[in-house]
């Protein structure tokens, strides 16, 4: 069998690989067991506006800022941000803001050394106190992927004989999610087959997971993986990586288009 003869035919299996540059990383981060404090991040290109609260020693409110972009990476497979860190200031939200009392002062450094989709090594300074904290995306409202969508997959194909490659296929999908867990996911192929999916779905912060089996109507079956799925109101995309049961390995993306 080709791979190129379907269009999700290999699609999706065990383990997922990490991508940092290809990453969302706008979310609201964390760490589990500390309620009261976090870091929300915003994304613009390769560049991560980073607003931090916490508290000074005497446990008043304390906000930190940084702008930081990629760095030389700590680890393999690993992907750090780095950039100044400041203490700002400014005038009490009840009374007219005063920008002459608006106060940026630089304090040290950050490090955001990222480490999968959803973990990150967090580290900073302020002033010469040292901070290393272990952060992940926090999770408020799981998002809900059922619909009927046209959309492509996009992918590399190896250890596949004569189907190794660059592959570009557009089709069809619909998806349906129940109860936050269950995930099922049937696709047509240009080429006749179908492949329906069924998985458990798990999300941190805005990033979806789903891990399960599939088969097909032409014999194909195999686990799968998705991971890095986001979703908005008219588009759904994620990526993957795949084994077919015929052996064939494929590591790619895909997305879609509501109908």
């Amino acid at each position: 069998m080709k791979i190129k003869s379907l269009l999700f035919a290999s699609f999706l299996l065990c383990t997922s690989a990490f991508a940092a540059s290809t990453t969302n990383m706008a979310d609201q981060w964390g760490t589990p067991g500390e309620t009261g404090w976090g870091l929300s991040i915003q994304q613009q290109a390769d560049t991560l506006f980073i607003n931090m609260f916490v508290y000074d020693a005497a446990g008043q409110p304390t906000w930190f800022i940084g702008a930081v972009t990629p760095g030389v990476p700590a680890a393999s497979g690993h992907l750090t941000f780095t950039g100044d860190w400041f203490k700002v200031n400014g005038t009490y939200f009840g009374t007219p803001w005063n920008q002459a009392a608006a106060q940026i002062n630089k304090v040290g450094t950050i490090v955001f050394d990222v480490d999968s989709v959803t973990t990150a090594n967090l580290s900073y300074s302020v002033n010469g106190v040292n901070v290393s904290k272990r952060v992940e995306r926090e999770l408020w409202s799981y998002e809900n992927y059922a619909g009927n969508y046209g959309g492509a997959l996009i992918y590399d194909v190896s250890n596949c004989g004569g189907s190794n490659g660059h592959v570009e296929e557009i089709g069809l999908f619909s998806i349906a999610q129940a109860n936050n867990t269950s995930f099922t996911m049937v696709e047509q192929s240009a080429a006749g087959v179908t492949c329906s999916y069924a998985g458990t779905y798990s999300q941190l912060g805005h990033m979806g997971d789903v891990v399960g089996n599939y088969s097909c109507t032409n014999g194909v079956a195999a686990a799968f993986h998705m991971f890095e799925m986001e979703k908005n109101p008219s588009v759904v995309s994620g990526r993957f990586t795949a084994t077919s049961s015929q052996g064939c390995q494929s590591v790619g993306h895909f997305g879609g288009v509501l109908r």
